[in-house]
């Protein structure tokens, strides 16, 4: 083995193992509430999970089992109870759905599982999308070394116990069905695990519509048209599933009727940088007085529109595998539109981080997305900066994946994913016809 490959190798195979140490320490808070909701409706404990009532009642519940069990050394579970006395229940029937199904009556064990698995997930995803990028093994060690130890998104989510990294593994899937070899019904296939991507967390809705969007204006009707009717039958395929669970259709209505107050501008019950959230909307609004209300979101979408339609015009012919800047540029689009964005859903903005500093791709954009990268990591940078204010970790945060957004953007505008080499199950293109050529 030559030495630069024994080097990455050995410093991922330690980030891996600190990493599976550390994935089984924290009480993961989030976790709990997740289990926590699968378990009581699995048990036919509650009614209504989205009613407020039942959010302090299932909580006072369910710590009072915690103490009961506790032994003389405080569990994670006895830990994660205490935090959350009240229960904070946001998200889809679906996503509580899963975590009903999979889950354990042991929190600590269950726990466990997730944590590694949820880590497995995540160095599966990297270690995917560099495969589909063209990444030399030694640097698709080293980006999952590095995306292990350095990214504080990838930190925060351990900690919380929160899904991003099981997402960023089901966006890879879906990025491997679209660019890998070519099967009949791959892009509905493709479609529909996106979907039920959706129905689980819509918080990254944004990567459907540019990738469908991007596909439309590159003249590819048939495969938007084929990944759309998949992402509904994905969507429709959580709901269902997590109809027959719950026993009703109700909680998808009271859902919908609650996600407009998670949502509102300035809402108390997202929360503000102090808390985590790293919204640019929000951080505007918090620490400028500035509310531009969906001026932002309009503007990021209008420029997205902008950067297809002159790319499309500098193509000479469709480019499939322009899918995972697509999907990149969808998922920080979700991240700087949105009023809510904690910051371990910066996990979401690993593919376009990583399409940038591609081995195909040219310098500036590299160094570009490495500056971006390194202030959405805010774990050295702000200790670099002593930075302890949580405005000014939200700003590099959002500073950080509006930078590469725009450098996205531009690879976009100029055709740069023609040298792309993802799709490795499509047709090469034919070579240009010689003079009198039919």
């Amino acid at each position: 083995m030559r030495p630069e490959r024994l080097l990455a190798f050995l410093l991922a195979a330690y980030a891996l193992v600190s990493a599976w140490d550390f994935s089984a320490r924290p009480a993961c808070i989030d976790y709990y509430q997740f289990w926590v909701v699968g378990r009581a409706v699995a048990a036919k404990e509650t009614s209504d999970v989205y009613a407020a009532p039942e959010r302090q009642r299932l909580g006072e519940l369910y710590a009072q089992r915690a103490y009961a069990a506790a032994p003389a050394t405080p569990t994670k579970r006895l830990q994660a109870a205490s935090q959350r006395r009240e229960l904070e229940t946001y998200s889809t029937p679906w996503f509580y759905t899963l975590f009903g199904v999979f889950s354990g009556a042991d929190y600590d064990a269950s726990q466990t599982v997730f944590q590694r698995a949820s880590l497995l997930a995540y160095a599966a995803a990297i270690a995917l999308l560099a495969r589909l990028l063209g990444f030399s093994l030694t640097a698709g060690l080293l980006a999952v070394a590095a995306l292990l130890q350095w990214f504080n998104p990838f930190v925060d989510d351990v900690i919380a116990g929160n899904v991003n990294r099981l997402q960023l593994l089901v966006v890879a899937l879906f990025l491997a069905l679209e660019c890998g070899p070519r099967f009949r019904g791959r892009h509905v296939v493709a479609g529909v695990v996106l979907g039920m991507l959706l129905a689980f967390k819509p918080n990254l809705a944004a990567i459907a519509a540019v990738v469908v969007l991007g596909w439309g204006l590159a003249g590819e009707w048939r495969r938007a048209g084929a990944s759309l009717a998949g992402q509904v039958a994905g969507v429709l395929a959580g709901v269902v599933a997590s109809i027959a669970f719950f026993g009703s259709a109700a909680p998808w209505s009271a859902w919908l009727r609650e996600l407009p107050r998670l949502m509102a501008a300035g809402s108390p019950i997202a929360g503000d940088a102090r808390e985590g959230n790293y919204s640019l909307v929000r951080l505007l609004r918090d620490s400028a007085g500035v509310s531009f209300g969906s001026v932002i979101p309009a503007l990021l979408v209008l420029a997205t529109i902008a950067a297809l339609v002159v790319g499309r015009r500098r193509s000479a012919a469709p480019d499939p595998s322009r899918t995972v800047l697509l999907v990149g540029l969808g998922a920080a689009l979700s991240l700087l539109s949105t009023e809510l964005a904690w910051q371990h859903y910066f996990v979401a903005i690993v593919p376009l981080a990583l399409f940038l500093v591609r081995p195909a791709g040219p310098l500036l954009p590299a160094l570009l997305a490495c500056t971006g990268l390194a202030m959405v990591a805010l774990q050295n940078v702000g200790r670099l900066f002593d930075l302890h204010e949580p405005a000014a970790g939200a700003a590099l945060v959002a500073g950080g994946t509006l930078l590469l957004f725009a450098t996205g953007l531009r690879e976009l505008a100029r055709g740069a994913s023609a040298s792309f080499p993802a799709d490795a199950g499509a047709a090469p293109r034919a070579a240009p016809l010689p003079p009198g050529g039919r």
